[in-house]
């Protein structure tokens, strides 16, 4: 496969080495940019600010290009709404890059097809000096993918929230026929990723970052790269001219459609 990558920052780097481990040839772009000549591109993976992404989408979508879209897949659900049309319009292969709905765990998870009855997660990560994107539509939107997947989640209230450029926390409960209560933050030392769950037969698990555990016992540690299980779907959903997928547009949209009724950026 032949990929354009628009956008090389922190996020774009480690999809670039990705891609290219997977064996695929990768042309990076600027915003804006247009690909060399006689570099025929079959997609396009989107790492740029949120607020670029609607734009970008689309017009790669115009010229024939399925697309990875860095999540959030945008800022608000008007434009959301328009790469999701647009999927439609043009008939392309969207996907967005909820890594972890691709993880064995999860995939555990999906298969207990029990009702899940309480959540608590914290996610916190250390500030990231350049990244400006509220924490709730970064950090939060990993466990809103993870419910919304699981069709766990409705919306109960306003989060209560504290946020600056230079730190940012939030805490969100919800109601999910149970309860779900999620802590992030981008003013922690370490990366620290740790989820509780309990279901309706009882069953209740740890997922600690790559590592599943249920009642104190290891029962599964990821064996694979995250992102590579991420855009090997990619890739096999282009291949198959497969648009409906576990991170569709369709999904991305109903991610947006949560994070704006807690924090609407406009």
């Amino acid at each position: 496969m032949r990929v354009e990558l628009v956008g090389l920052g922190y996020w774009g780097t480690k999809m670039k080495r990705v891609i290219e481990e997977l064996g695929h040839d990768v042309c990076p772009l600027g915003r804006g940019d247009v690909p060399p000549e006689g570099f025929d591109a079959e997609a396009c993976v989107i790492t740029t600010p949120p607020s670029t992404h609607a734009d970008i989408a689309i017009r790669a979508m115009k010229r024939g290009l399925d697309v990875l879209i860095e999540k959030p897949m945008a800022l608000n659900v008007e434009d959301a709404t328009k790469i999701e049309n647009a999927a439609h319009m043009y008939g392309r292969v969207v996907s967005v890059d909820s890594t972890w709905l691709h993880t064995q765990a999860f995939e555990y998870i999906k298969e207990l097809d029990e009702p899940l009855i309480f959540y608590q997660s914290l996610r916190m990560a250390p500030h990231i000096k350049f990244y400006k994107t509220s924490v709730i539509w970064d950090a939060m939107a990993h466990d809103l993918a993870i419910l919304s997947a699981l069709h766990a989640v409705s919306w109960s209230g306003k989060p209560v929230a504290v946020q600056s450029y230079d730190a940012a926390i939030a805490y969100v409960p919800l109601f999910i026929g149970g309860n779900a209560f999620i802590t992030v933050s981008r003013d922690w030392p370490m990366k620290y990723r740790q989820i509780q769950m309990r279901f309706a037969n009882g069953t209740s698990l740890y997922w600690d970052d790559d590592q599943l555990y249920q009642g104190g016992k290891l029962i599964l540690s990821e064996k694979h790269e995250t992102l590579k299980r991420m855009f090997k779907d990619f890739e096999r959903r282009c291949k198959n001219r497969e648009r409906s997928g576990l991170t569709d547009a369709l999904h991305g949209l109903g991610v947006v459609s949560w994070l704006e009724k807690m924090l609407p950026l406009n």
